[in-house]
This record gives C-alpha cells, structure tokens and sequence, in this order.
C-alpha cells in the first residue's frame, strides 16, 4: 500500500464515520458498519486508527481546523476594547457552525456528528470537549473578557449547557438556506446571550 493510497482510505474511513454516526448515534455506528460504509475490508478501521475513539478524534480534527478559520473572521472584528460585546462574541460561535450547515456539502452531516457525540455518554461527550477546547482558545479568552465578572467555573458551566443547545438545534435545523435558515442563527444567539449574561447569584 502506498502513503496515498492509506491517506485516501483514512479520509474515506474519517468521513464514512462521520455519516454513520450522524445517522445512528456513537453506539449505533460499529467499526464493522463504518469498514462497510467506506467500502474497505473489515480490518480497516482499526489498521489505520486503532481504536474507535481514535476514530472519533479523527473525525473531529478533520473538520475542527476549517471551523476554527471561520470563528477567527469573526474574532478578528472585535477589536482590542478592554470587554467586547457579548452578543458579538457569542456571534462568532454560532455563525461559523450555520455557515458550514448551509454552505458546505459536508456540514450537516458533521453538525448531526456533533450533535451525536453532544448526546451520547461518556467518555463520548468528553471526547468533544477536548478536541473543541483544542481549537477554541481564542473564543474562549474573549467570552472571559466579555465577561469579567462571572466567576470562571460558572461561565464553563453555562457554556456547556449553551453549547449542546446551539449543536444540537443546528444539527435539527433544516439544512437548507431557506426563510427559517437565519431565523434560527439569530435566536440561538438571542438566547445564548442571555443565557450567559444572567446574574450570578
């Protein structure tokens, strides 16, 4: 086998896995099911990644760095005030996701992955944690700047809640740009807004 010939099985296994777990859920979707999707023998899977997980990881990675450029265009126009706008920082989590809903081939499908490992058990859940704090550094420090009063341990709290909310309602989202397509974009960010700028007892 030659190293072309083993990227392109490992991208043909990455995205086979991403289509069965959007569809069955983590469990759902076993190595044998996901060998069979790509098309490869039965082996294949865990030849080139191991494990499952490994494969998970795998399929987060492979669509995190492309999301990661989009929240970047949109960080890049807060500017350097001492406490950006909170909604405008919440914007630049949730657009990016709708955008490649919308306009990428492959984001519904990877918004319904997403969504799969946000409600499924652990260690599953974590895995996504991981990889998404990984690429998400940079929102992260100007939600904290948005933010400065709420202590940092509740702002993780409420951002998780936020986040499985944003997913998995964008995951549900109907995948097309039609009338309800921004609709939907904007009332998560209302929501989310207030969700995470609420008093703090």
């Amino acid at each position: 086998m030659t190293e072309t010939d083993g990227d392109t099985t490992a991208t043909r296994l990455i995205e086979a896995a991403e289509r069965r777990i959007a569809e069955a859920g983590v469990d759902g979707a076993s190595m044998r099911a996901i060998n069979a999707e790509a098309g490869v023998n039965v082996a294949a899977a865990h030849y080139h990644f191991g494990s499952k997980q490994a494969l998970v990881n795998a399929v987060l990675t492979h669509r995190m760095s492309r999301l990661a450029q989009r929240r970047a265009r949109y960080l890049d126009r807060l500017g350097v005030a001492d406490t950006p706008e909170l909604g405008a920082v919440v914007e630049a989590f949730v657009r990016p996701l709708d955008e490649i809903r919308r306009e990428e081939p492959w984001g519904p499908t990877y918004l319904g992955f997403l969504a799969a490992l946000a409600r499924a058990a652990q260690p599953w859940r974590d895995r996504l944690a991981e990889q998404a704090a990984l690429h998400r550094a940079p929102f992260d420090a100007e939600l904290a700047r948005a933010l400065p009063a709420l202590p940092p341990g509740v702002l993780r709290t409420r951002f998780a809640w936020a986040a499985l909310t944003i997913v998995t309602a964008l995951a549900d989202a109907p995948p097309t740009d039609d009338h309800n397509a921004h609709d939907v974009a904007d009332a998560l960010i209302d929501y989310t807004t207030g969700a995470l700028g609420a008093a703090h007892r």
